[in-house]
């Protein structure tokens, strides 16, 4: 099908150079939807009802998210960046008697043009390719877009290739949607009504409490009947697996997270407990010479909150630089955005402090009992 060429979005222009022509030829899948599935997606998204299921003029919810792999990354972004009330025209070639179709291509200045081979008996059947404009050997089926979505309706396919753009209508509007197919039979003799059914197909999703024995029952029906039964897909396997893999790089993930949670703890809590047992003549020299509880309470309150700043300093800089090469190292195979974990920051800053004040009060409560004078004359302090 074609779309407008001003449509598209700077995100597809960087990676795919447009034509020249006006509008820019792009595949297109058509999904009909169960229409309680599709008010429950319209639902969700905010959209009225009113203009898909119009039976006049139905529109189309568009999900353009499209993934391409380049220079060794994959990429993800829209292809088209106007769609309000943005129009289309899909091109259902046709392959009649005497031609065969043999796919498409473009002229010098980018409008598509579908080859046929026309075979003429008087040179004894050999095969001629002739180029033909969409108006001369397709019927052109004009579609309306009234929005576009990052995620498809509920258990539909979306295809997410380059230079693919997936709409879908509700079930219902189906007749209607076809109705405004056109055709010029310049070239070729068309038939009044295109076979629809030669390019569609079905696709049946159930839910089950019991997916293993649903899958193996159905697949008993197939055998029985004769039918393959390789397209049938148990999802919920797959989502299973998924899980399973994701439950064991979780457990590798925390586990490691937590054991170095606590060497460090621990390497805090032994270094701040050691100091001030180191210090305890100089805490005896201070309350000797006047300084009240809660002075020096304050005091030590202060010294954990340096002790808390100056680990911060050096370390949510070192942090924040290694999550930063992580992102590059991930984003050179896979499209990412980079972002700093303030929740896991906030997290951390937390952490610090509790475990700074508690090692701080776990050591003064030890020494807060000790007698000054025999503090100051333990010449092993």
């Amino acid at each position: 099908g074609t779309a407008a060429s001003s449509a598209l979005s700077p995100e597809y222009r960087n990676y795919n150079t447009p034509s020249k022509a006006a509008d820019t030829f792009t595949q297109f899948s058509l999904y009909f939807v169960k229409d309680d599935v599709f008010r429950n997606y319209l639902e969700r998204n905010h959209l009225s009802e009113t203009d898909y299921f119009n039976s006049g003029s139905p529109k189309a919810v568009m999900v353009d998210n499209l993934k391409t792999y380049q220079d060794g990354k994959y990429y993800t972004f829209s292809m088209l960046s106007s769609f309000e009330n943005c129009s289309a025209t899909l091109h259902l070639p046709e392959e009649k008697e005497g031609y065969s179709y043999y796919g498409y291509t473009f002229d010098e200045t980018g409008n598509v043009l579908y080859s046929y081979g026309l075979k003429n008996s008087a040179e004894n059947d050999a095969l001629k390719t002739i180029d033909m404009s969409p108006e001369e050997c397709c019927f052109l089926l004009p579609v309306n877009i009234g929005a576009s979505l990052s995620v498809p309706p509920d258990n539909t396919e979306c295809s997410t290739e380059m230079g693919y753009i997936n709409l879908y209508y509700p079930y219902s509007m189906a007749d209607s949607v076809f109705a405004g197919l056109k055709k010029d039979t310049s070239y070729i003799n068309l038939p009044d009504e295109r076979p629809i059914s030669d390019n569609c197909y079905t696709r049946l999703t159930f839910q089950s409490e019991d997916h293993t024995k649903t899958a193996a029952d159905m697949r008993t029906i197939l055998s029985k009947l004769s039918l393959p039964a390789e397209p049938l897909t148990d999802y919920a396997v797959m989502v299973d697996q998924e899980r399973a893999l994701m439950t064991v790089v979780n457990i590798f993930s925390y586990g490691f997270i937590t054991l170095i949670s606590l060497i460090a703890a621990a390497n805090v809590f032994n270094t701040i407990s050691t100091n001030i047992i180191l210090r305890k003549r100089e805490f005896a020299m201070l309350k000797s010479i006047g300084l009240a509880p809660c002075g020096f309470q304050k005091m030590m309150n202060f010294e954990c909150l340096l002790y808390g700043f100056k680990g911060l300093i050096y370390g949510l800089p070192v942090s924040i630089f290694i999550t930063w090469q992580i992102h590059r190292a991930v984003s050179g195979g896979l499209e990412m955005k980079f972002f700093i974990p303030w929740y896991s920051i906030l997290i951390a800053v937390g952490s610090v402090f509790l475990v700074v004040f508690s090692t701080m009060l776990y050591s003064m409560h030890k020494i807060k009992k000790e007698n000054i004078m025999d503090t100051l004359k333990d010449e092993n302090i």
